[in-house]
């Protein structure tokens, strides 16, 4: 977990094998497999204090990749969603955890088909030390906007932004803004709450709550087990298929788990 991480003891800099390597896998999750961005964070946290058990991981990480080799991210998108239709949607999650928590979001735009186009994701930790998973959900939220205003400026969409979370205790916190009842959060994390409040009540961002299981930002702020890593990827889009485009059984796999040394 991202707990023992910090637990490492500084030993020198990382091999350059292992950086090597480590460089390839962060190409390969800014291509589109977003699956690994926790794993791949964490390792490049600590490539300062890299000892032998990082690189143990660093090759657990690799199986992983190659044992789902065939995992491809697809994007489609509907010939009957016209331009008037699209609007920008983030999800977005947060994970409590210390010393920081670690935050994720998905951007992405979708039309009246209800089909989700992802577009852009982060997966970091969070600059401020939160105290409890609402005020974790709250940094995910706020970085999450910034993130979508960006792809809703490049896309030209004028529609309100549409921000998915799971945690209905943020939403309805945002809902009534800053009030005495919400003193024990930070001035930070209070400037925040007030910000989206303000962009919530000028229509520019509205929000909407959704399950954790279907969530596909969960993938983005922890680590899970080989089923559940497959669900989270079917989420987004990433699916099997050989060089001939048809689909391959997940069950030929090997080595698909990357929650069972980390």
């Amino acid at each position: 977990s991202e707990p023992l991480v910090d637990m490492l003891p500084g030993m020198g800099a990382v091999s350059q094998s292992a950086q090597r390597v480590l460089g390839m896998v962060l190409w390969f999750n800014r291509c589109g497999r977003l699956d690994i961005s926790v794993a791949t964070s964490m390792l490049c946290s600590i490539v300062s204090r890299w000892q032998e058990v990082a690189t143990k991981w660093l090759a657990h990480l690799v199986g992983y990749i190659m044992g789902s080799c065939s995992e491809n991210l697809r994007l489609s998108w509907p010939v009957q969603d016209d331009r008037e239709s699209v609007q920008v949607v983030v999800y977005c999650d947060a994970n409590l955890a210390t010393p920081r928590s670690r935050g994720g979001f998905i951007v992405g735009i979708e039309g009246s088909s209800g089909i989700f186009l992802p577009l852009s994701f982060s997966s970091k930790r969070q600059a401020i030390a939160s105290d409890s998973p609402t005020a974790a959900e709250f940094m995910a939220i706020h970085a999450a906007f910034k993130g979508a205003v960006l792809v809703a400026l490049m896309m030209r969409v004028t529609k309100p932004i549409v921000v998915r979370t799971d945690s209905l205790c943020a939403i309805k916190t945002i809902d009534k803004g800053y009030t005495t009842q919400i003193l024990w959060i930070t001035l930070a994390l209070g400037i925040k709450v007030s910000f989206m409040s303000d962009m919530c009540s000028r229509g520019i961002v509205c929000f909407q709550h959704i399950a954790g299981q279907t969530n596909p930002a969960d993938q983005l702020t922890k680590l899970f087990t080989k089923a559940r890593s497959l669900e989270q990827r079917r989420l987004v889009g990433i699916d099997s298929f050989n060089v001939e485009g048809s689909s391959v059984g997940q069950d030929d796999n090997e080595d698909c788990s990357l929650a069972e040394e980390c």
